[in-house]
This record gives C-alpha cells, structure tokens and sequence, in this order.
C-alpha cells in the first residue's frame, strides 16, 4: 500500500520542463494570407473491403506498413490500433491510437507504441460526406521489442545537458579523470552558496533549486531500471532523477545520499511517483517504455555542493539482484575479516550460512582475558561484513535466540552505512525467550543514532557496510544466535496501517505498542530534517503507571521541518467538535554562551498540526513554541485554518468534522536562535517533543492546561516536595506512580504506618531480598521553575542493606546515571541530607548537576541490596529537592521516635 503526503507543507516548486513549445494563441496572432479552396465530396453507399497486411500472426518491430483494399467512392480512412479486441478508448492500461484522414489505403507506422511484446488488433473504416463503411474484419500482430537490457544514456558533452533558466545557477562541465574508476566519463554538477541561497536576479521563485535535463527521445523496453555512479558533497539537498515519459508525465525518485562517497545507485521504474506541481497530468501511469527527457533536480538546496554522475544506464534488476540482499548469507565475506568491539566472540555459521552464533564467557571463565582483551566486562559486538545494497525493502525481519545470558541484557543490532553512519536497534532479552527463536521487525526507520556518527546524520540504508551483533548488561556465559536476516516490506506483513478512531475520540494513546518498532507500522515520517525519530517512552510520560507510554518525536535544528503523519479511519467518531493532545517539549539549548540573551526555556519547537478532510481540504494550527512541561492542549476545530481554500468553491468547502478527517500530520521545527539580531545555525540534533493522548473531544474553548502530575515548587520556592505518601489513599495507588521489576516474587512496594517524625501518617515500604539489586523506581515530571542544590529524604533499613539513591539527570542529549550510596541502613529513622556533589556519575564522568538544571532529573530509583540472602525491607519517607543545602552538604541524623 503506497501513500503519498496529503499535501502537508509542500514548497510550491513550479519545476516544469525545459523544452518551449508554440501555443495557439501565438500561432493565431502570425498575419498570413489565407485562402478556402472547396474540395467535392464523395456521395453513396461503399462496397466492402478487406483488410491486407500485415496479417495475422504477422511480428513486426520497427515502421511496419498497413494496407487495405481500396473503396471507389471513399473521401478518407480512419486506421484504428488498439491492444483490446474491443477498441477501447479511454482506459489508462491499454492501448487506443487512431489516424484519421488518410486519403490512402496505405499507412506506415514510425512512432512506437506505448507497449510490446503483445499482440495488437488494428481494423479500417471508409467514410464519404453520408457514409462510413468498416472492413470485413480484425486482424492482429504481434509487436516485438528488441529485448535490449542494457540502455547507455551517454554522458557526452556539456551542451548535452541544459540548465532550467527559472531556477538557480550551476555550472556543468564533464570530468574526464576517471572519477569513479569506471573508464567512463562524469558529468560534474557545481553549485555554491551565493547562487542557491539568493537565486537568479529578477527570477522570482529560483532560490534553493536547480535543474539539469538531457533530452533523450528513446525507447526503454526490455529493462525496468536506471543505474548509475553518484557522488555528492556539500549542503543538505534533495536530489531526484526524473524524467519525461511518453505522454508528457513527470515522475521521480529521490537519490538516497550518503554525502561524501562514492555510489552506485539503481532505482526500480515501479518505485517512481508522479510530479504533480506545476506539471501535466494524463493518464497517472509512468509510460517508462519511452521517455522524452531525463533529469537531474536538486531541491531545498541553500548552500555548496558538487555532484557527479557516470554510467548512466537503463537495465535490467534482475541482472545486478547479486548486489542486493534479500537473504543474509553469512558466507558471502570472508570471516577472518570480521572485526570485533571488546569481545572476540567464538563464532559459529550454519551449513546454509543463514544463521550465526556468537559464544560468550563470564568473567570466571579461565580464558576470559584472551577473549576480552580491553578489560571491559558485560558487552561486546561481533562485526559482520556485508557490502550488499539493501534498497528492495523498508524494513529486516530476523530470528533471535540466546541461552545463559540474564534476562536483563540487551540484545543489539546496529548497521554501518556506506558513509559510516552507524545505527542501533535495541531490544531486552526480557522480551525473548531464552532457548528459543523469537522473531523480530526492524523498520528501517526505526533505527537510533548512535555515537558512531561520521557520515551525513541521515538514514539511507542503501549499501550496508556492516551489522554489529551485540549485547550488553551481561555478565555470564551464554551464546546469541541470529538467523534468516531478510529484507521485507512492512505492508507484506502488516495489512491495515489505517488508525481506526472509535466512537470515544482516541487516535493514539501509544499505550498498546509492545516494543517501540512497532509504532513505525502506522506513523510515517519525513526524512528532509535528518533527525526524525520516533521512540516509546516510559520514564517522561505523565498521568502515572497507568499510562504506559508516551511517544517522542524528534527534530532537528535549523533545518526543514520533520514531518510526522498518521492516516485514519474516522467515520465512527462523530460529533466531536475539538482536538486535543498532551505535549511537552524538551529541545536542547546548545552554546548558551553565544546567546546570552536567550532563555532555556525559549527554545522550543514550532508545532503544527494539519487534518485532512475525505473531501480534500488541508485544516492547520500553529503552536508557536510547545510548552516545557506536560501541558494538554484543546483546541477547537473552528480555530483551524484550511490552507487550501482557494481549491474550492465558497459552497463547497466543508468544515472541519470529525467522522470525516482521514489524515493527521505534526511538523516540527525551530529555525534560528537570535544573536545580535542575526539568525545563527544551530544543528543541533535530537531534539525531542513528547507527545501522549492525542484524542478527539468536545470542548468549550481552546486551552492550555498543566497537566495535574507536574511537581511544582513548594510555598516560597526553596523545596520540591517529591513524595510524602499522604495523598494515596491505598497501596494500589502507590503504583500510577512507582514501579519495579514485578518478575521476583519477593519484590513489592506498598503503604505502611511506620513513619518518621516528620512523615504524618504514612511512609513507603520497599521490600527486597539478598544480593541480587531490586529497584524501585519514580518519575519526577518537575516543572522548569524547580531549582534544587541537593536532596533530602527519610531511611529506615534493616542495618545491613545498601541503597543505591540513582538520578537520572539529562545533560543534552545523554541521559547521566548520578548515585549516591548509603551502607548499613540504620534500623531507627533517619534524616539524609545529601548536596549534588555527592551523587556521580556511573558513566565516569566529572559532571555534576546544577541548580539550574536540577529541573532535568527526571526519574529516580532507590537499588537495594545485602550480602546475605535473607528478605528484608527498607523504609523511605518525605523525599525532597533542597534549594538550601549547599552542593557539598553529606549529613545524616537520626530522628526522634514519631511518638516520643
């Protein structure tokens, strides 16, 4: 199922095509004398006649004549040809063409047709001023192609190719080194910054694209794909090839770029999309079978660049499908050129060569050091050469398997891209089962950055380098197995990626996703911005445990907007009048030095959201910068502006209605910080906005309302007050807010009456058992006014437990582990009062948290453990962020007895 952006921030590029052609009107206004000269037309009844050649069964290929009887009184012959035996005339998929007013009962055939290798039926009719007479009957031909498969569309000279005068200035010269190693030609392309940002002079409309043509009136039978050598290197672009086909149709396919290497692209003719800007539209079908132009366009392109092409060519897929890779074959590289990170796994392929598997040893194994040679327990990756092209699908579906490793491990799947890129596929062992084969769906948009990144930041995912095999948060023996690594297409195994909306209003809760990939069944997204990604969070939703996940979108800085969408199914949910959603952003301010003047929290997303009607109208509203905290936003649909209007009649556009809106799309962006009254790019990356509950409703107004579990300063803004446990009303309670790993059966929490002096009536039980660590864990979902030098809290413990007190501070992009460590738990109440300084990170860095930024902890967790294996509890009371305390301050104190 292919679905195409209803619309949703197009750039109105009017990129139509070089060639000029004589309009009507300028031939009518050409002064010339003209004469009438009255021809006599023939009268009376036509006797019939017969069709002569070709015959049938006849095979022609190229300028094949037609002849047939002649008719004594005819003025004229209509020669129809067609690719039904019923002649039809107005069907996109077949064949019509008809030649009127032959004067002779002889017709030559030069053009071609728009199909071969099928037969043709062709039949005559004779017409006079009163009277037409068709043939006595039909006959067929067969119409052959020369079956070439390999087509050159020759670079030849620079005058070859013509620059669109409309847009902005390039220079096209031919390379003659060799660039590429080919022993052909390249036609260089070279752009700068001066020309695309400002356009051409006087030319409205000509920033930020470029158009190169090459007119190639050729047939392209016998193949179904282009190839080609690419290069590119310089600013962010779209890059297409295009071309013109046999009925004046422009379709495209955009270049996936890995900037800075060397490429070689093939691109299917059934992966081309119509243009529909500024272009004519006919039969909606890519007549490929003979075009007309071939081109190169580059799009929102604002800066330097130079691109080569070499080696273009029309083929045959199935002539180069051992570039591809639709099976991984383990065999297909030689594995004693396989690289490792930190660990030299002991490797094992299957005789078909489809399944690998890695052995690992725990610490305790003699010879751990020889397979560990670093030091560094618990992960390791096994590299895999691959070297294939990935391009006939949009996602990987494999088989995964371990034994011996704990289930709290993490397996991992990366892929290195041909300009280096490395991205990260994530899944716990917890969602496997061990001994066991479970398979698994990688969108290929799905994959995360990771901190290998020295390519271009974008996903391409056209030629593949390497996969990295890993895990990590292991620390015994075991093996990982992989196997039946395919490339698939998410619609071959998902087959309804429509939203149904019900009658309650909910779009998306994001709450019945079981691992974050599967979110990318149904959202699509934009890849102009570079940074968009989707993932499923659990540590920054709001409202509780009961709200599983909430989704992040990501965006990056000073670049175009990432645009995510969702197509939808509404006809159930009638009657709403408003739409509603849950946001918070959290961009990233980076060098706050070169902006003194600008505030963190001012650095936030542009949001907007458009809804597409059934009937065709585009509604939007902006947000101009999404609040810092979990805010819900209602806005009603009368405060929706259609974009579109003009495309309607004043009586035909309809409202906004909401059992008739089949898409919902978000663009996010942020364009410039201001520094000294001058936009400076940022580039900053990942930039995230949290985004849950996204219903229709019923509103009276549009709003913005905090969402109740933000924490807020307490009276005089010196204290956050986290937890005192005396607004639960029951231990059930406990867990909208609290969690922990409810796999041991020994873990639990709840409400207890034994108290601090200063807790009221209620404190929180933590109940646990010998040396394996049990954590319990709670979100924070503080409010930007919170600002705190330390924390503050109330222990009881059992005098032989220790208690790893974890924030999770984030500092930019990276999410910082600060503990702080209290041993021998006192068995009386006591008063902690612990400064900033004192919490590292388990990272290894010096960092520290701010007081400032206190505001970016934002979740908790209290590990405990013993040395022996007996079950124990610990006790944890009024835990509170301290705006007095000094960084430094390390105290504790024993507390009176509540009673005393």
């Amino acid at each position: 199922m292919k679905k195409v952006l209803l619309g949703l921030f197009i750039i109105p590029l009017l990129l139509t095509g070089c060639k000029s052609t004589t309009t009507p009107s300028e031939i009518e206004s050409e002064s010339f004398d003209t004469y009438s000269i009255e021809h006599p037309r023939k009268t009376g009844a036509m006797e019939a006649f017969d069709l002569i050649s070709p015959e049938t069964g006849f095979v022609g290929m190229d300028e094949i004549t037609f002849t047939w009887g002649a008719v004594s009184n005819a003025d004229y012959y209509e020669l129809e040809i067609a690719s039904t035996i019923n002649f039809i005339a107005n069907d996109a998929d077949e064949v019509y063409m008809k030649e009127s007013n032959l004067v002779s009962n002889r017709y030559v055939l030069t053009s071609s047709l728009p199909q071969k290798e099928i037969n043709y039926y062709w039949r005559v009719t004779a017409l006079n001023k009163d009277h037409k007479q068709r043939c006595n009957d039909t006959k067929t031909f067969f119409y052959k192609s020369g079956n070439e498969n390999e087509l050159e569309i020759a670079i030849e000279e620079e005058q070859d190719w013509v620059l669109h005068s409309q847009g902005s200035y390039a220079d096209i010269s031919i390379d003659k080194s060799d660039f590429f190693g080919n022993g052909k030609d390249s036609l260089a392309i070279v752009f700068d910054k001066e020309h695309t940002l400002n356009g051409r002079p006087g030319v409205e409309n000509s920033k930020g694209w470029i158009v190169v043509t090459k007119t190639e009136d050729r047939e392209l039978y016998g193949t179904d794909s282009f190839y080609f050598n690419f290069y590119y290197s310089g600013h962010d672009s779209t890059i297409l090839v295009r071309v013109l086909d046999y009925d004046g149709e422009y379709w495209h396919q955009q270049v996936q770029v890995s900037n800075n290497s060397k490429q070689t692209i093939i691109m299917k003719y059934e992966d081309f999309q119509l243009r529909t800007a500024g272009t004519n539209i006919f039969n909606r079908k890519f007549d490929w079978q003979h075009i007309r132009y071939f081109e190169i366009v580059f799009e929102r392109t604002f800066g330097d660049g130079v691109c080569l092409f070499s080696d273009i060519r029309a083929v045959q897929f199935k002539n180069y499908k051992n570039m591809f890779m639709d099976m991984m074959d383990f065999r297909c590289t030689d594995m004693s050129e396989w690289t490792y990170e930190n660990y030299d796994f002991e490797k094992v392929i299957s005789e078909d060569g489809r399944e690998l598997t890695i052995n690992f040893y725990s610490k305790s194994y003699e010879p751990h050091l020889d397979k560990n040679p670093s030091g560094f327990n618990g992960y390791g990756f096994q590299n895999a050469n691959v070297y294939k092209y990935l391009m006939t699908g949009d996602a990987l579906r494999m088989k995964v398997k371990y034994t011996g490793a704990t289930r709290s491990a993490n397996f991992f799947f990366r892929v290195l891209e041909e300009d280096n890129d490395r991205w990260s596929y994530k899944l716990p062992f917890s969602k496997l089962t061990q001994g066991e084969y479970t398979e698994i769906v990688i969108p290929l948009k799905s994959f995360q950055r990771t901190d290998y990144m020295s390519g271009d930041g974008a996903k391409q995912f056209y030629f593949i380098q390497k996969f990295n095999f890993g895990l990590n948060e292991n620390y015994s023996s075991g093996s990982l197995s992989v196997r039946d690594i395919e490339v698939i297409k998410i619609d071959d195994i998902v087959e309804d990626r429509t939203r149904h909306v019900g009658s309650d209003g909910c779009i998306e809760d994001f709450n019945d996703y079981n691992v974050y990939t599967e979110i990318y069944y149904y959202w699509e997204q934009s890849v102009e911005n570079k940074d968009e990604a989707m993932k499923l969070d659990s540590t920054h939703k709001a409202g509780g445990l009961k709200n599983t996940y909430c989704a992040e979108f990501d965006y990056k800085a000073d670049m175009e907007m990432a645009v995510y969408q969702l197509y939808m199914e509404t006809k159930n949910c009638a009657d709403k009048n408003a739409f509603q959603i849950w946001l918070k952003d959290a961009s990233v301010f980076t060098n706050p030095a070169l902006f003194p003047n600008l505030k963190d929290e001012d650095v936030a997303s542009e949001m907007t959201i458009q809804l597409t009607m059934d009937s065709g109208e585009w509604y939007r509203y902006v947000i101009p910068k999404v609040n810092k905290e979990w805010n819900v936003y209602t806005i009603l649909f009368e405060d929706f502006e259609c974009i579109n209007a003009d495309k309607f009649d004043e009586d035909e556009l309809q409202p906004l209605s909401s059992n008739h809106i089949i898409h919902m799309a978000f663009g996010f962006k942020y364009l410039y910080y201001n520094a000294k009254g001058e936009h400076v790019p940022t580039y900053a990356i990942a930039n995230p906005v949290y985004i849950d509950e996204i219903y229709f409703k019923n509103a009276l107004e549009t709003s913005i309302v905090p969402l109740d579990s933000t924490i807020y300063p307490d009276e005089g803004g010196n204290t956050t007050t986290i937890d005192t446990f005396e607004n639960y009303e029951n231990s059930e309670a406990v867990f909208d807010w609290w969690w922990y790993n409810a796999e041991r059966e020994y873990n639990l929490i709840e409400l207890s009456n034994d108290v601090s002096s200063q807790g009221g009536s209620k404190s929180l039980k933590m109940q646990y058992k010998g040396s394996t660590s049990v954590a319990y864990a709670r979100a924070t979902e503080l409010s930007s006014s919170v600002k705190a030098r330390g924390m503050t809290f109330d222990l009881k413990g059992d005098g032989k437990a220790t208690v790893y007190f974890n924030l999770y501070f984030r500092s930019g992009t990276s999410l910082l582990q600060m503990r702080y460590t209290i041993t021998n738990i006192p068995t009386e109440w006591t008063h902690y009062e612990v400064g900033f300084s004192a919490f590292k990170d388990q990272g290894g860095s010096t960092k520290t948290i701010s007081r400032d930024y206190a505001k970016n902890i934002e979740y908790f967790t209290f590990g405990i453990t013993n040395s022996d294996n007996t079950q124990s509890a610990i006790y944890v009371d009024n835990i509170v962020m301290d705006n007095v305390i000094t960084y430094s301050t390390n105290t504790s104190s024993a507390i009176p007895a509540a009673n005393s």
